[in-house]
């Protein structure tokens, strides 16, 4: 699931807006407003699609609504109230009935569960700046290129690796702060570029 906090056209922050009001993309939460939400929104014949990139993530297109809610808190209990749920085929609500508060839950699309692109399954990626231009390749698509290159050049072996993980500094560590690792790996080639 992919939560984004959905706000009133008039919304505007310091943390969350440019100084012309414009969101600020590619937050940790996406936001967006109640309007575009609505304007981006699609029905493919079963289900209500934003095709266009969430808050401006690249690779968080084509995702399904699920749900509208509002969550407010009552003497520090969290409560939610859905004004939206996909299962009973009810009207989408117009911009005006999104309070403070609102959050939209969106699926993703079934492929993403084996990558990060429908033709190009697997989570690995590999950034080149020494075959042309700089290049970032993903996915079988990586090795799909490489063969068409192996056959041109010579071959070459990894000689060193070396694998690090880190954690995002916070100010205030939450329970999902301190469980949540990025992982990588380095690859020294024995043609040592």
């Amino acid at each position: 699931f992919v939560y984004v906090i959905v706000v009133q056209d008039a919304f505007r922050s310091a943390k969350l807006c440019f100084p012309d009001g414009q969101l600020k993309t590619m937050r940790p939460k996406p936001i967006l407003r109640a309007s575009a939400l609505l304007e981006g929104l699609t029905f493919d014949g079963s289900c209500w699609v934003f095709k266009q990139p969430l808050n401006g993530w690249p690779s968080m297109t084509n995702f399904a609504l699920r749900s509208l809610t509002l969550e407010r808190r009552s003497i520090g209990l969290k409560k939610q109230k859905f004004l939206w749920n996909a299962v009973e085929g009810v009207p989408l609500p117009i911009a005006e009935d999104m309070p403070k508060g609102t959050r939209a839950t969106f699926v993703a699309p079934s492929w993403m569960l084996v990558g990060w692109a429908e033709d190009s399954p697997g989570f690995a990626w590999w950034f080149s700046e020494q075959h042309g231009p700089p290049r970032l390749l993903f996915g079988e698509q990586m090795f799909n290129t490489l063969e068409a290159e192996e056959r041109a050049s010579d071959f070459h072996t990894a000689t060193c690796v070396h694998a690090f993980a880190h954690r995002y500094p916070v100010k205030y560590e939450s329970m999902c702060d301190r469980q949540t690792w990025h992982c990588g790996v380095l690859i020294e080639w024995s043609h040592g570029r």
